[in-house]
């Protein structure tokens, strides 16, 4: 047990800038940590002047470019980081060199925050294909045969099986670990299930970062918000096909981009969406206040299990109803009629009905969103999961 009162805290992350989600709330979570008298650094692979907020930067380019183990060049550069900084904790994040995981715990205290799939499932998106399903498989040498066979792997023979066994070593290393950290019960099970143990996993949801108020929130309007990455798995395109048939008024706004983009803009254009369909590309976390704050509500169309769904939260701060498949931990702050809609899994016509009954009742969208507001405050405020997470950190 630690007995001081502030912390030193090196992170461990491929990326330092906000270029995703995970990096959305590493960053947020350095910024308020040292505002609260804790020591920060991070260990990345990044340009150095992306890692300014946490204070500390370390860049080891080798802890991502070989991810089946450290070489002993690698070794002694992370010794040496580990005697400057001294750290009290190592917290990593996006890693799964399943060596660099043995080496930190080896060494200090190491918390695991596991946020994706990466650990259980080579291709990190936990879908069969041929039919669409999910991989609730365990990981064995069975279910990666399954999933290459079902479309959900490398093509090349070679870079399948290298994915297979840096996922196996990152998934030994994480059933070594004390302590892992992940954001949702559904995550929880899917760990337990691949073989580590419960007591050692806490469960500690992402918070909201923003410190403003939503200030008048419209009961009418016809925005929908889409936001997150254009990308296999989440959705738009399949969102796309459901709205040609809401024969409403209805602007879509697309926060973001990806590697489906010009597949969901063709999409967009053909007749029956043509015109309501706005890309505003890529948005910087601080600018998606501009887009929750004029949409009626988030549509959530993700076809893969979302490990949480942050930005259903940060819709829900700013006051405003989601409308999601029931995937993965998504059920586990999105309250069925209570903070918006759960849709059966890939049900395109349900989706499309209760999109048309927020559109026709947005007294109702605002009761929704109301509720979700309160939620989000109580569950997802940045004071309790800090607290939370310093608890974890010295226990």
């Amino acid at each position: 047990m630690y007995t001081v009162n502030t912390m030193k805290i090196l992170f461990v992350n491929r990326y330092a800038s906000e270029a995703g989600g995970v990096e959305c709330y590493i960053n947020a979570l350095a910024g308020r940590l040292r505002r609260a008298g804790h020591g920060t650094g991070i260990i990345h692979w990044d340009e150095p002047e992306k890692a300014e907020r946490f204070g500390e930067s370390y860049r080891v380019d080798a802890l991502w470019e070989n991810e089946l183990g450290l070489g002993r060049k690698t070794e002694a550069a992370l010794d040496e980081i580990l005697k400057g900084f001294s750290p009290d904790v190592v917290y990593l994040h996006n890693i799964e060199n399943g060596g660099a995981v043995d080496y930190f715990s080896a060494r200090v205290r190491t918390v695991r925050y596991i946020h994706g799939y990466k650990t259980v499932d080579p291709d990190g998106k936990m879908l069969l294909r041929d039919p669409l399903e999910v991989n609730n498989y365990p990981l064995s040498p069975a279910c990666f045969l399954r999933a290459y066979t079902r479309r959900s792997m490398p093509r090349s023979p070679v870079k399948a099986v290298k994915a297979y066994l840096r996922t196996k070593n990152s998934l030994e290393a994480g059933r070594r670990l004390e302590k892992v950290i992940v954001a949702s019960g559904h995550m929880k099970k899917t760990l337990i299930r691949n073989g580590v143990r419960p007591e050692r996993i806490s469960i500690l949801p992402y918070f909201v970062d923003y410190d403003e108020k939503p200030v008048d929130i419209p009961t009418g309007g016809d925005h929908i918000l889409f936001a997150g990455r254009i990308a296999d798995g989440k959705g738009l395109d399949m969102l796309l096909d459901v709205l040609m048939h809401v024969k409403k008024d209805f602007i879509l706004d697309v926060a973001g981009a990806g590697p489906m983009e010009e597949i969901c803009r063709k999409k967009a254009g053909t007749p029956g969406l043509a015109g309501k369909v706005m890309f505003h590309g890529w948005t910087r976390h601080e600018d998606l206040p501009e887009f929750y704050r004029k949409s009626l509500f988030l549509v959530l169309p993700s076809v893969w299990p979302e490990p949480f769904g942050i930005c259903g939260i940060e819709a829900a701060f700013f006051g405003k109803p989601a409308v999601a498949f029931d995937v993965g931990g998504i059920a586990e702050w999105l309250v069925a009629d209570g903070t918006g809609f759960l849709v059966k899994p890939y049900n395109m016509e349900e989706m499309a009905e209760k999109i048309c009954y927020l559109l026709d009742n947005p007294k109702k969208a605002l009761e929704l969103g109301g509720k979700a507001r309160e939620l989000a405050v109580e569950r997802y405020n940045p004071d309790k999961h800090i607290s939370e997470l310093i608890k974890i950190f010295k226990t």
